[in-house]
Formats: structure tokens, C-alpha cells, sequence
């Protein structure tokens, strides 16, 4: 159904036409190989990327709170130990440290191509957001209505509160990635993340 993948099996995911434009959105991007992001650059080096980053320690959070939903898991059920291997896992870990996969991808591609944004600029100003996003893809942005807004999230896991302990965890974990991070990005958004 899906076909053999391969470069050309990936690159005909993207139809070339001059008057749109294509692309596709998931995670996984930010935690590839340096192989595989090789991959990508040979099928398209001029390609365009948006990565969306949130306070990792909520990001790790909602991670886990996903991964109950589907799992059909009982949290009330799971021991600590379950908690602490999950949030603690390198899998998890890992899609939070931004600095560790955004030094990955400049290895290969422009800064340039790399368009950063946060979760906090879809709560504050959406419309300023997106126009960025669009003007990064080369997208004129037709007249976008201030009624733009982020109110209502979606895909999101059970409502599990974040225990203190481990927040704790978390926040010990990424204070040094947020604060490399900071340094390369400078954006105060990030120091905030660590306060």
C-alpha cells in the first residue's frame, strides 16, 4: 500500500508543483540519525522545516499522558517505577532535547531552512505565527483574520496531573539541553522554560 521506501519512494510523496506547495508534519524528524537526515537532504537539500517547540518538561509530560490513553492504561494502576521509565526513557527524553537534535540537522542543513517557533507564540499570537511559518515556506499570506486562535487543543492524552517528583526529574533533565539551547538560539522564551 505504502510502497518500498526508498528515496525515490519518499521523494514522490511530494509532487513537484510550481503553484503549491507540499510537505508533511511529525515528530520523528527531530530525533533521526544523521543518516537518515542524510536521506533527506539528498532528496531535497533546499527543503523548507518548521520545528514547533514546546517547554520540554510539559512536552515529556504529554508524551506520557498519550501513550496511557492509547495504551489503555489504568495510571491509577502503574507504580512509580512505570512513570519514572517512561518519562525517563531515552526515546522520550530525547524529543526534548531540542539542542541535541537541532545540532544533528545543522550539520547538514542551512540554518536558514530551519524555521524555530513555540507552543507559547500559538497561545499569544497565532496570526504573527503563522505568517512567519508561511513567509519561511515561500507562501504569500493572503489577508489573515485576527480570529485566528489556539483555544481548543487537540490530540491530547487523559488528564493526568504531573506529580511533583516528576516534574523534578524532568526539569533536571533538561535544565543543561534548555540551557545550550538557549545559547544558541537566544530566544528568553527558552530561559524561561528553566525558571
Amino acid at each position: 500500500m505504502f510502497g518500498v521506501h526508498s528515496k525515490n519512494w519518499y521523494s514522490g510523496l511530494f509532487p513537484l508543483d510550481q503553484d503549491k506547495k507540499s510537505g508533511e508534519i511529525t515528530p520523528r524528524y527531530s530525533t533521526l540519525t544523521m543518516e537518515r537526515i542524510c536521506d533527506v537532504y539528498d532528496v531535497n537539500p533546499e527543503m523548507r522545516m518548521i520545528y514547533l517547540l514546546r517547554d520540554p518538561v510539559s512536552r515529556a509530560w504529554s508524551h506520557f499522558r498519550m501513550f496511557v490513553k492509547k495504551s489503555k492504561l489504568d495510571f491509577d494502576q502503574m507504580s512509580e517505577k512505570e512513570v519514572f521509565d517512561f518519562i525517563g526513557s531515552d526515546n522520550c527524553l530525547a524529543k526534548g532535547n531540542y539542542y541535541e537534535c537541532l545540532l544533528k540537522w545543522y550539520k547538514v542543513f542551512h540554518k536558514e531552512q530551519i524555521f524555530i517557533g513555540y507552543l507559547e507564540q500559538i497561545k499569544t499570537n497565532p496570526v504573527e505565527l503563522i505568517e512567519s511559518i508561511l513567509a519561511h515556506i515561500g507562501v504569500e499570506a493572503k489577508v489573515l483574520n485576527n480570529s485566528v486562535s489556539a483555544n481548543e487543543p487537540s490530540h491530547v492524552g487523559l488528564k493526568i496531573p504531573m506529580e511533583s517528583k516528576y516534574k523534578e526529574f524532568l526539569q533536571d533533565k533538561y535544565f543543561q539541553p534548555n540551557e545550550d539551547l538557549f545559547r544558541l538560539l537566544g530566544n528568553p522564551i527558552i530561559k524561561n522554560w528553566n525558571k
